[in-house]
């Protein structure tokens, strides 16, 4: 006879909407330790291995993108059951409103270090500001990419010590989708070999022709090299 356990594990595995919605509830319940109360979004979807995060506004919706890499991190740590491919954020406008670890359940009104105006938060600076900061510290991560594409953030931390890993491995990563993305409308070989370079950290002296068809999806590798 089978147990609980197992036939509860049969219907999940065929009830897809049911096994997201467990799963959705499950990252839900994990949000706080997963934001701890600085990051104004919050779970309203999980579907296809994708997490679909709420913003309380459309400035928020794009700094929340930074903080992606972070999120998958905690949540492979906190929810290691879940498997989460890709995250996506959508500005609604709402969310539920966390608890600050502040006594009186609320932040108090600050003068942005920047620009002088006015904001609530944990920081020192406002979103837009930061935003700008993180701006020009993604385009100097993506220089560094563009120069040497085999770069890894040991390499560049003494001479960026700005530039923080997560960010780093973020922009590497946003990079390598981006040339995959780009390489599939437009096939071209040295395109390929730059998105080997990023993919593997692997110098030009050390990319062969074994390298390449290894790392490269297999009907795009023929679409550059067996036709």
């Amino acid at each position: 006879m089978n147990s609980l356990g197992e036939i509860l594990q049969r219907l999940l595995g065929r009830n897809y909407q049911l096994r997201d919605g467990l799963a959705l509830e499950t990252l839900k319940a994990a949000w706080p330790q997963v934001a701890a109360g600085n990051l104004k979004l919050q779970p309203c979807a999980y579907k296809n291995k994708t997490l679909f995060l709420a913003s309380a506004s459309a400035a928020w919706a794009q700094q929340g993108q930074y903080f992606r890499p972070v999120i998958l991190e905690k949540y492979r740590t906190l929810c290691p059951q879940i498997v989460i491919k890709e995250i996506k954020i959508k500005a609604t406008g709402y969310v539920e409103p966390q608890k600050p670890d502040r006594p009186d359940n609320s932040y108090p009104q600050k003068v942005c270090a920047v620009c002088g105006q006015k904001f609530w938060g944990g920081g020192r600076v406002c979103i837009l500001c930061q935003n700008k900061k993180d701006r020009k510290i993604d385009a100097e991560i993506r220089r560094c990419l563009d120069e040497a594409p085999w770069a890894r953030y040991r390499d560049i931390k003494d001479t960026l010590p700005q530039i923080g890993e997560t960010r780093f491995n973020g922009v590497l990563s946003e990079l390598q989708e981006e040339i995959l993305f780009w390489l599939w409308r437009t096939p071209e070989k040295s395109a390929a070999v730059k998105y080997i370079m990023l993919k593997t950290g692997f110098t030009p002296d050390k990319i062969n022709d074994n390298i390449i068809k290894e790392h490269l999806p297999k009907k795009l590798h023929k679409l550059l090299y067996e036709n």
